[in-house]
């Protein structure tokens, strides 16, 4: 997915441009403090989200939202402003806007932002001739968090080892000794790292974590996990395995 920031103070653009590059399948294209500059790249360039702040010198950031809905309407926005006035709010709702984050914003919740845009569009590339409800389901009703419901689990994943995998995750997550990494999940869940991966993505995919992507020293694609939802992760444990105890 490539994203262009667009952001007039250099150190807040370093710090989500820093964000961006912990994510796996994100591409950073380009920084612009304006929007004339912005939209020389947006031009030029194939940009599928843009990383958007309201206050933006003389021109302001919706003008920029507003411009990309008539002639970039397949490019995505989500707001990181310090803007939270209503007129505001309803504007940016009115323009399609995918996400607002009001600074300081936490890394969960931007991780949270930018994976739900990247799922979106998964979605919608895979989308044949025709969408089946649950499709429609995904991509226009915005449920509360704790209200979002457990669908089948995908072609090839059980809810024994999701559970396991569930343990794992709490395990990583309340120890000071271990990263929550597809590594220590496999170990404590005892199955491999490809399967680890695979129910990783699923909670991943679900809301439930956060994922980050670095290079390690190796030079290997290393992926890191953060808990989003915790609710939402003792609503899938109990799914998984009804009979055991809560966690």
């Amino acid at each position: 997915m490539n994203v262009l920031i667009v952001e007039d103070d250099p150190m807040v653009a370093r710090l989500n441009a820093g964000y961006l590059a912990r994510m796996a399948d994100c591409t950073l294209i380009g920084q612009c403090r304006d929007v004339v500059s912005a939209r020389a790249v947006l031009e030029r360039e194939r940009v599928d989200l843009v990383l958007l702040d309201i206050y933006l010198g003389r021109r302001h950031g919706l003008d920029l939202a507003e411009w990309l809905q008539i002639h970039r309407p397949d490019t995505d926005v989500i707001l990181l402003t310090a803007a939270n006035e209503a007129d505001m709010v309803r504007r940016a709702h009115q323009l399609g806007v995918r996400d607002y984050l009001v600074k300081p914003f936490s890394i969960e919740r931007f991780i949270e932002a930018i994976t739900a845009c990247q799922r979106r569009r998964r979605t919608l590339a895979r989308a044949d001739r025709s969408v089946d409800q649950d499709t429609l389901d995904a991509l226009f009703r915005t449920p509360h968090p704790a209200a979002r419901s457990i669908e089948r689990l995908p072609k090839g994943l059980t809810q024994t080892t999701l559970a396991s995998v569930i343990e794992a995750v709490h395990a990583a997550a309340s120890s000071a000794d271990h990263a929550l990494s597809t590594e220590v999940v496999a170990d404590h869940a005892d199955i491999s790292r490809v399967s680890a991966r695979k129910y990783l993505r699923y909670l991943v995919d679900k809301q439930a974590l956060g994922e980050t992507f670095s290079y390690g020293a190796a030079g290997r694609p290393a992926f890191r996990y953060a808990l989003l939802d915790a609710a939402l992760l003792r609503r899938l444990a109990d799914w998984a395995a009804p009979t055991k105890k809560p966690l």
